[in-house]
């Protein structure tokens, strides 16, 4: 059986803002593109930009137009398909009710799961491969126990019904 490989490089923020919050993001990235798009990227952030990573904060009258430059091509891979982008965030107008005290606290990791789960349709990928999903997770804020307890869940949506049709295999 042919393998594909795939990466999903994730970020999220937790802030409450005045309209929106939970704000989850993800690309995804086949592993057949991933040498071309890290190496241009990586020189625009190191050689171009100078920064370990790009912020906006770190914006200025200074270095704006290299900033446009980078975004605008990480914007042209995306818009060749070579990334997937998908962001979800909550509506501060629509209030969760009825949740227990359990869910509220780990609110952070139950949006997190179901963003994972559904945002990029994995379920619906062509299992006439086997495709190999390797997913990198920004820092979790929590302590150790709650972050290996939220990565083996993770990794268990590989064994659900419509995973195990479409071939997915999670890389621990």
């Amino acid at each position: 059986m042919k393998e594909k490989r795939y990466y999903v490089y994730c970020d999220e923020s937790i802030k409450k803002g005045k309209y929106y919050s939970n704000f989850y993001g993800g690309a995804l990235i086949d592993s057949a593109d991933y040498n071309l798009i890290n190496d241009v990227l990586e020189i625009k952030k190191e050689v171009i930009l100078k920064t370990n990573e790009l912020k906006w904060q770190k914006i200025s009258k200074l270095n704006y137009r290299e900033y446009i430059d980078a975004v605008d091509t990480f914007l042209d891979f995306v818009q060749s398909g070579k990334i997937k982008i998908r962001i979800m965030f909550r509506s501060n107008r629509v209030k969760p009710i009825g949740l227990t005290n359990e869910q509220k606290r780990d609110e952070y990791f139950l949006l997190y799961y179901q963003f994972l789960k559904h945002a990029f349709g994995f379920k619906y990928m062509d299992n006439s491969s086997l495709n190999n999903i390797e997913i990198f997770l920004d820092n979790i804020p929590d302590k150790k126990e709650k972050r290996v307890k939220f990565i083996h869940y993770l990794w268990g949506i590989q064994h659900l019904p419509q995973f195990i049709d479409a071939g997915i295999k999670i890389k621990r």
